[in-house]
């Protein structure tokens, strides 16, 4: 429990931390309200979770929540305060899964947070426009998935973050492949390419328009990203961790 008290402390107590949370609530609702505007009326009908404002969303708190969980790690390699941070643990991989439950926890706040708010923004401009959604226990589970997955993305960006190290490449990298190897790379790929870690995501979230993995399925794959990325972070974070002290 200390670990963890220790981990959050430092994770809430950095400012971009807040103002990557700001920013995804931002983005996401500007990208809800300018989607709802722009579609025509007859569209604005139907599931929540089959409207393009939610497939947008999923791919927003995507990039938001892998920056979290790679600037929480990053953010000690920068400023060289891991080393100490290994010194103080000697279960070093226990440090680090405290840092991913953290992040994960974080990662889920910020997709639900940010959903909350965008979901209230669409619904009162799709009614003011006079659209109707049919909403049902599926979109429930679809938002539910989409927190899920914000929540996964940030114990990906952990990973990403002890294996780059660099905090301009990792964040480079994650917005790179958020915003084009995902999609690139679906569509290269063709079917494999649903099996991809951001097609999956989109899966468990249930985003309409995207071609991705079943929830269940989805939800699978991204357990075996997580344990895959996770096996090798922790052994980088072993070897290079007291390399930091300085």
């Amino acid at each position: 429990m200390n670990v963890l008290r220790a981990e959050r402390r430092k994770l809430s107590s950095t400012w971009t931390t807040r103002a990557l949370w700001f920013a995804a609530v931002v983005v996401v609702v500007a990208g809800d309200f300018t989607t709802v505007s722009s579609a025509e009326v007859d569209t604005l009908a139907g599931r929540l979770r089959d409207q393009p404002f939610h497939t947008l969303t999923s791919v927003n708190l995507s990039l938001f929540a892998l920056l979290v969980g790679v600037r929480s790690t990053t953010d000690e390699y920068r400023y060289r305060t891991i080393g100490w941070t290994m010194l103080a643990r000697h279960d070093r991989s226990r440090a680090l899964a405290a840092k991913a439950v953290v992040a994960g926890c974080y990662g889920l706040l910020i997709g639900l947070t940010a959903q909350a708010i965008g979901i209230s923004v669409a619904l009162l401009t799709i009614s003011g426009r006079g659209g109707r959604l049919d909403l049902d226990m599926g979109d429930v589970a679809a938002v539910a998935g989409l927190t899920l997955a914000a929540g996964i993305w940030a114990v990906l960006g952990v990973a990403v973050g002890v294996l780059v190290r660099n905090q301009v490449m990792a964040v480079s990298i994650a917005i790179v492949w958020v915003l084009a190897i995902e999609n690139l790379g679906s569509a290269f790929l063709g079917t494999a390419g649903r099996f991809l870690p951001g097609q999956s995501a989109h899966g468990l979230a249930m985003a309409g328009g995207i071609d991705g993995p079943p929830p269940l399925i989805a939800l699978g794959l991204l357990a075996l990203y997580v344990a895959l990325f996770g096996a090798m972070a922790a052994h980088q974070f072993d070897r290079r961790a007291l390399s930091s002290v300085g």
